[in-house]
Order: C-alpha cells, then structure tokens, then sequence
C-alpha cells in the first residue's frame, strides 16, 4: 500500500557527501527538504572509504614511525601490532562521525527517511522502508546515489578470499600475502597500508604508471617509493584468471608483454576504480540522461530534467567527497534560485601513500596537450629544513605555469603533509595567481611550505636553496 506525504521543496535521495551536504544547504536556505538514504548517513566516504581507510593509515603511519624511532634518538622495546584494536579504532572514528552528521540533520529540521527511492515520474519517487512503500512528491530533486566498486570480468574474480575495499577495511587478521589488483589511488593506498602492517604486497597495474591520473614525476616517485618499501609493482600486465592453490591461497595468473606470471597470496583485493549506483533509480520515469559514466549534468548540476539536479559520483565527473560536496551546494543554489556554476580548475587530489602524494591543477603534460608554452619549476625535500627535521625527505614539490603571464596552472607534491600542502596551490589556480605572487608571499621557516615557494622560484631561474 502506498501512502502520498506532503510535498517537499528539496527531495534528496542517497545521505552521502553529496546528498546531507544539500539536505543542509537547502534547509538553511529556507526549504522544506527530505533526505531519503537506504544504509547509514555519510555514505562511502564516511563509511566504507576516505575516513575509515585513513584512520588505517594513520595506524600505518605511527607504526613506522615507532619502527624508526631510533632514527630520532629514542628507543623503543616491545612495540606490538595489535590488529583488532587497529579496527575498533577505526570503527569508533567513523561513529563519532556518521552520529555528528545525523544530528546536523535533525538540527536542521530536516526530514530523513531510511529507504530505497525510485522515480516513478518526473515529480515523484517511491520508497520502500519496511515492506512498505511510500510516494514523495517534490518540487526539485537532487540524485546523490554515489558510486559502487567496478568488479572486472576476470575469471575467479567472484571467489573466495578475493575481496574489495570495503571487506579491506573488515579484515580480522592481517593477510601474510597480498595482491592488489589495480594501482590507481584506493589501490595503492590499500597497499601501502598493508605492508606497513607486514603483509607481503604484490601490485599489478594495467597501464604504464601507478595512479595514472597524476603528473608523471609523481607516478615515477610512487613506483620508487612503493619498491624501496618491499612492495612487488607489476605496470603494463593484465590480470587473467584468479584460481585456488594450495592452503586456501590465491593464485593470480597476469600477462607482462609476452611473459604470463603468477604470484600466490592469501587474499586478492580488486581496486579496479568505481562506477556511478545508478542501477533500479527509474531514471527513464523521470526523463533524466544518463550514460554508463553517469548521470548527464551541465555546470549547474542540472540534469535533463530542469527540476532533478545531480551531485558527487554518480554524475561520474570527478569521484572525491570535496568535490560532491561543492557539487551539492552548486546544485542546491540552483534548484531554489540562486545562480552558481562548478568550477573543476583546482580541484585537489591527495594520496595517502608514503609518502603522500598530492596535486592541483593541470600536469606538466596536461597543460602542453592543451596548447600551452609550458615552464616548470621543481624543489626536491632534501634542501628544505623541516622536510630533514621530520625525516621525510624524499620528495618534491612541482610548479607548472605558462610562460607568457608566469600564471601557475598546477602544483604536485611528493613528500610529507602533501595532503595538506595542496590547500595552498589550490588557492593559487583559484585566484590565478603568478609565480611572482609566490615569490612575494613570505613563507614561515622552518616549514615544508618553503618548499612551494622555492619551486616557484626555481621556475623563475633564480631558486635560492638548491
């Protein structure tokens, strides 16, 4: 039986970053909004990726630095991985932070609802909660469904002890052996994470770099660095069949040029990327485009239909939680009348890998394929101060700009804090800044910031520290 609610002005459907992002934007701009969500409020980010997999990290992260801490003068005896700790840790993180948001919801006066939503017409959608179903009529929409794991049709791939990234995340023991399949960004984080905690890492990578999507120099760094850390980097194979070996083990068979190898481990991860959770949405009903790389938006997160916006990852753009949540508040303001358009010029991108790897803007090579008479700036980590205090200083910072105006166009980061470095080169694309301006900032010293600065001046022919 299906009962009719009042209408709403907003009606969101998926609570992840992108859908309470909205859900509060539109209720401080005065709207009467519902927030349908079939699992817990935060979606993946919150729940099954960014927060719970950096709170590994960081696990990671203390770790090694315990393990090198006579680096440092100090000595320590009897350090313990304790695994299980590790994950209530992390669960506890998560937590604290989906409660945070359901109460920014209530507080908003926001109406949640816990179900599955489909559109039965361009102005409502069904939801099923209990056994039963109930149809919510609005006056705009907005789609945040977010994405699922991509599972490749490789043989083997639906079997035992072959996992994805969020069964990674639920590991009661730390696996001795380890292959990962894919070396794009939750990959390699995933591989990073678990030799640090002493499992035998294997990568295999179809393309020629790791995290292929990044300025080639950082690619190049990572492969080293993964390498010096013990992990097996496999680029330019394939992946041809997953099978059961010997107690329990996987075997993966991959190709490597004409060469097929195979390589044993207790578990296989599949990090082969994500795709848009458009699948039972009845997107047809409600006249909205979509394609297998998602749902079809303009700048506005406009979707074919005028009145049902989309944001985050199922529109397939760019699938990073900070960027869902610039999409929601765009798509927001325009659904209840306030125009705004997306802008992806400086969006940040960040690898918790160690070490971390971070960039903005366009790569050296984007920026020549678009035309432009490119120069580039670059200052390793091993002439900044803090970058040795820390023990960190293998890495560099990378200025892109074009020649005519000195304007910078991209920054990349390998090194310590790079994930919170990139905020700077950010605002710089942002406000299109030169590499002048850099110079003219002062920076604090000592500081990895210094670095930012010192590649700037490097672009300009006259780096100090090099």
């Amino acid at each position: 039986m299906a009962n009719t609610s009042s209408k709403y002005d907003l009606v969101i459907i998926g609570g992840g970053p992108a859908g309470y992002v909205a859900a509060i934007r539109g209720a401080q701009l005065g709207a009467k909004v519902c927030l349908v969500e079939k699992e817990k409020l935060g979606g993946t980010c919150l729940n099954i990726g960014c927060i719970p997999t950096k709170a590994l990290y960081k696990s990671a992260d203390l770790l090694k630095s315990i393990q090198n801490a006579e680096e440092y003068g100090i000595k320590v005896e009897g350090a313990q991985l304790q695994f299980d700790k590790i994950i209530q840790r992390k669960e506890r993180v998560v937590g604290q932070l989906v409660n945070g948001v359901s109460y920014l919801v209530k507080k908003h006066g926001i109406t949640h609802i816990t179900g599955t939503a489909q559109f039965v017409g361009k102005d409502i959608i069904q939801v099923e909660r209990q056994g039963e179903t109930e149809n919510i009529t609005g006056d705009k929409f907005l789609i945040a469904t977010g994405s699922v794991n991509a599972i490749p049709p490789v043989p083997g791939v639906e079997g035992t002890n072959v996992i994805d990234s969020t069964e990674a995340l639920a590991l009661s023991e730390v696996p001795e052996s380890l292959v990962v399949m894919g070396g794009g960004v939750i990959g390699c984080e995933f591989a990073a994470i678990y030799r640090a905690f002493g499992s035998e890492v294997t990568i295999i990578e179809m393309l020629p770099n790791l995290v292929p999507s990044m300025d080639k120099d950082c690619c190049k760094a990572l492969e080293q660095a993964m390498k010096k850390q013990g992990v097996s980097v496999n680029i330019n194979s394939k992946v041809q069949s997953i099978s059961n070996g010997n107690k329990g083990k996987k075997v993966v068979s991959f190709q490597n040029g004409e060469t097929v190898k195979e390589v044993e481990a207790d578990k296989v991860l599949i990090a082969t990327g994500r795709k848009p959770c458009i699948h039972k949405l009845g997107l047809e009903a409600a006249d909205v485009k979509f394609n297998k790389g998602g749902i079809e938006v303009d700048r506005q997160m406009r979707t074919s239909n005028p009145h049902i916006f989309a944001a985050g990852d199922v529109t397939g753009e760019q699938l990073f939680a900070h960027v869902a949540y610039d999409e929601a508040e765009v798509a927001v303001q325009n659904a209840l009348g306030t125009a705004k358009t997306m802008e992806y010029n400086a969006v940040p991108k960040a690898i918790f890998t160690f070490p971390e790897i971070a960039s903005a803007g366009l790569t050296e090579e984007e920026a020549k394929e678009q035309g432009y008479d490119v120069t580039v700036g670059q200052f390793a980590l091993r002439g900044n101060g803090k970058a040795l205090i820390l023990g960190e200083a293998d890495g560099f910072v990378k200025v892109v700009a074009e020649k005519q105006y000195n304007q910078i166009l991209g920054v990349h980061i390998v090194g310590p804090h790079a994930s919170e470095l990139i905020a700077e080169a950010v605002a710089l694309i942002d406000i299109e800044a030169t590499l002048e301006d850099v110079e003219a900032a002062i920076h604090p010293h000592p500081s990895l910031t210094e670095a930012v600065k010192e590649a700037a001046l490097d672009a300009l022919g006259r780096v100090l520290h090099a």
